[in-house]
């Protein structure tokens, strides 16, 4: 009974955090900058560069948080953030259309849908200030993550392999 309970307590807890409910954050500790890692590389010189700079761009936000600063930098961040949306992802899915990748809307989707969250959270900014702005470096830490390990990764598989 007790591990049932417990199952359906965390099922709701993912539920809730999953659709932004609730949030459980303590303050006190310093957000954690994303290191790069070895399955980060993709062994394509410029789109390890572009995500090489988002990751300075993630960074830095977790850095104006950090220090307390982010309504002071946040139009800054999101301008690198979307000039990297707009740059990598153009380049990105120019190479992935010519190389007939059988995945490409799915994979435009997603940089639609980054997109738009990235709007969001501007507008989120304009009403509601600083207080968004962990939740926006969790979205883009989460992204990053996702998006490289998932679909850079296929994309790159699939186009390494002669198409």
């Amino acid at each position: 009974m007790i591990i049932v309970i417990s199952l359906i307590l965390h099922q709701v807890y993912l539920a809730l955090y999953k659709n932004a409910i609730f949030k459980v954050m303590n303050l006190s500790e310093k957000i954690q900058y994303i290191n790069w890692k070895p399955e980060y590389d993709l062994k394509l010189v410029a789109m390890n560069e572009q995500h090489k700079r988002y990751v300075d761009t993630v960074n830095l936000l977790a850095e104006c948080i950090n220090e307390n600063k982010c309504s002071d930098n946040f139009l800054s961040i999101f301008h690198r953030l979307a000039y990297y949306a707009e740059n990598q992802f153009h380049e990105e899915e120019r190479a992935l259309y010519q190389n007939n990748y059988p995945k490409f809307m799915e994979h435009r989707r997603e940089h639609l849908a980054f997109i738009a969250r990235l709007i969001a959270f501007q507008q989120q900014y304009a009403e509601n200030g600083e207080t968004i702005c962990a939740d926006m470096f969790s979205y883009l830490r989460e992204w990053f993550e996702q998006h490289i390990l998932m679909f850079d990764k296929d994309a790159v598989e699939y186009m390494s392999k002669g198409a």
